[in-house]
């Protein structure tokens, strides 16, 4: 027993303001004099600082620090930094400890007690409760107490834990983002491996609730084959025999890589080293079959599309929603969604939007999103565009995050795996990397950089682990779309925070060729955080074989001009500056399609030189120029 014990509650908060008081009030309530409430804020763009200084003022067991918004880890790793108990406790700002849950975990403690465990109760918001642990109080030594966590795979998390203090001296903190979804189980097995003492677990004592919400996002953050590479780093270290650890580490890849289809490089470097040491080993076929998924990409892919087939979404909303618009192209669609099944992307959903097809179409839509439970349909009985087919399945959507995309258009998981880390480290918009045709009647293509638009405005984002601030970025993103800097493509290979997406005034028309521009004007307008990862998520292909004549090209551009004009009045920004970047954009926009016409193998010359005339002479030519007060450029301007 170790009555002397000095307890730090280690507390981060981001964004809390709503349920943060209920979390400090248990807190205190469970504290004696021998504590400390260590409380970081990560960040917060809501009153969440000021709700901590108000119980900092009237409690001196309060240290309040202010911090950049790094993560949670990162907020973790100060509070430790800045405490000064024998102990370390992590709270999070919408859990809640027990009534005397500190003098009851220090009454179990021994002055050679490295991590004492206590019971954790998950309240879900149903109501229902789920207690983790059973059975009596027992100690353990670090490989016995490794074995007990491999067996059970459920203690995982830091709620409910005390760690003497000295573990993390020797604990190396991995604060990067990308840790999100294994954080955890990284962190405990560290401090696990660095434990010479006693791990005492005690099931009796009820110390900690740990509340799942629904909308929480640590509810919804996916897996990262990089977390788990961090795990196996740190199993290694662990003094057990290579039987056993082999099994073990078997389970650990099928849950947290197989089961939840998780992409992996071909030459993954925990497969392979398993493989190595599973040689010479009589494997139980269940275990084989493991190493075989790991070891063979096409096996594994096989396995990935049979789980999102035959899966269901979690209770919780699915982490990302694709909304795919299709009008009488199945085929398109239908390879735009397989390369999504490719991914092995499991917490998604589909949202398939029939813009009006024909009969035989619509019914070959129908049919297929039948056989797929992640597919979910929604139709329009006539075409209303693409624009309406998008606002359409984003109202539909539940995910954290949103991504569109034209149906025969393919994703690459690669990208928009960056994308996802920049979205869930704080970002509303992440561009990628994008496979554009140079031409829509062909399949050459180029590559699509967001830092070629980007770059000077604000810092490549692509690494995760180092992003910076954005924002300022806003104002020369909205300039780049007006004067038509940034393609229309840009819209597509973009993942977006959902909230974010249906918080815009979007504005579409009847005109698909229009449609990327506007939404592009909209999100830049609205100041959002935008980050950007040159890495390839996109390849554009459902839009081949539909090239435009060049008059409908000119017709399209000079619909788009006036609807700028008139999305710029509604953003209020319909200032002289952006009427005459507006009116840059058309005029670039005109020259493509004069350039276009140029590039005709049979009479381009004569071709250019008759659309130009037919811009000259078109009743909307001058129109457009007068209202947005900028010179009309000349025919030989054109050319």
């Amino acid at each position: 027993m170790n009555n002397k014990a000095f307890i730090s509650v280690v507390f981060p908060t981001w964004n809390s303001a709503s349920y943060v008081r209920r979390s400090l009030e248990s807190t205190l309530a469970a504290m004696d004099e021998d504590c400390e409430l260590v409380c970081v804020d990560d960040g917060s763009k809501d009153n969440t600082v000021e709700i901590l200084h108000e119980f900092e003022d009237r409690d001196p067991r309060i240290l309040v620090i202010e911090a950049e918004h790094g993560g949670c880890s990162a907020a973790r790793k100060r509070g430790v930094e800045a405490s000064t108990g024998d102990y370390v406790l992590f709270m999070d700002s919408d859990d809640l400890l027990a009534p005397g849950a500190i003098a009851a975990m220090r009454e179990e403690l021994s002055d050679d007690t490295d991590i004492l465990v206590a019971n954790v109760s998950e309240k879900f918001t149903d109501g229902s409760t789920r207690l983790l642990y059973s059975g009596h109080p027992r100690e353990m030594g670090r490989e016995e107490y490794a074995r007990y966590l491999m067996g059970r795979g459920v203690d995982f998390m830091l709620h409910g834990k005390l760690f003497r203090r000295r573990l993390f001296n020797v604990y190396h903190w991995a604060t990067d983002d990308v840790m999100k979804g294994i954080f955890h189980r990284c962190l405990l097995f560290q401090l696990v491996c660095a434990s010479t003492g006693r791990i005492v677990i005690v099931p009796p004592v009820l110390a900690y609730f740990y509340v799942r919400r629904s909308a929480s996002l640590s509810a919804m953050l996916s897996l990262r084959v990089e977390g788990v590479t961090e795990l196996w780093r740190l199993m290694r270290l662990l003094p057990l025999p290579r039987p056993e650890f082999v099994r073990w580490s078997l389970d650990v890849m099928d849950k947290m890589i197989v089961q939840r289809g998780i992409p992996m490089p071909d030459d993954y470097g925990p497969a392979q080293d398993l493989a190595a040491m599973a040689e010479g080993l009589e494997l139980e076929p269940h275990y084989r079959h493991i190493l075989r998924v790991l070891t063979d990409t096409r096996l594994r892919v096989s396995e990935a599309r049979r789980l999102v087939r035959e899966g269901t979404l979690t209770a919780q909303s699915p982490h990302l929603s694709f909304v795919v618009t299709v009008r009488n192209n199945f085929a398109g669609a239908r390879r735009t969604m397989e390369s999504i099944f490719d991914t092995g992307f499991r917490n998604i959903e589909i949202i398939l939007v029939d813009d009006g097809s024909e009969h035989g179409e619509s019914v070959r839509l129908n049919t297929y999103s039948i056989k797929y439970p992640r597919i979910h349909l929604r139709k329009h009985t006539q075409p209303l565009g693409m624009g309406q087919a998008r606002m359409t399945g984003i109202q539909a959507a539940r995910g954290y995050a949103v991504m569109c995309v034209n149906a025969g258009d393919v994703i690459h998981w690669e990208g928009v795996i960056k994308a996802l880390d920049i979205v869930d480290s704080g970002y509303d918009v992440a561009l990628m990397g994008a496979r554009v045709p140079l031409r829509l009647t062909d399949f050459e293509a180029t590559e699509f950089r967001p830092s070629e638009y980007m770059a000077g405005e604000a810092g490549d984002v692509s690494d995760v682990s180092d992003v910076s601030d954005v924002s300022d970025g806003g104002d020369a993103i909205f300039r780049s779309v007006l004067e038509r800097r940034i393609t229309p493509h840009s819209v597509c290979p973009a993942v977006s925070r959902m909230a974010f997406v249906k918080s815009l005034t979007l504005v579409c028309t009847d005109d698909d060729y229009s449609t990327d521009d506007l939404w592009m004007l909209s999100i830049a307008a609205a100041g959002g955080r935008m980050g950007w990862t040159d890495v390839t998520g996109y390849s554009m292909l459902g839009n081949v074989a539909k090239e435009l004549s060049g008059r409908e090209r000119v017709d399209s551009e000079l619909r788009l001009g006036r609807t700028v004009l008139d999305l710029l009045h509604k953003l209020a920004k319909d200032t002289p500056e952006n009427r005459e970047l507006a009116a840059k954009g058309v005029t670039a926009g005109l020259r493509r399609a004069v350039r276009r016409q140029r590039q005709s193998p049979l009479f381009g010359g004569r071709r250019a030189r008759k659309l130009a005339r037919y811009i000259v002479e078109h009743p909307d030519f001058a129109a457009f120029y007068m209202a947005a007060g900028a010179p009309a450029p000349t025919r030989e301007a054109l050319l």
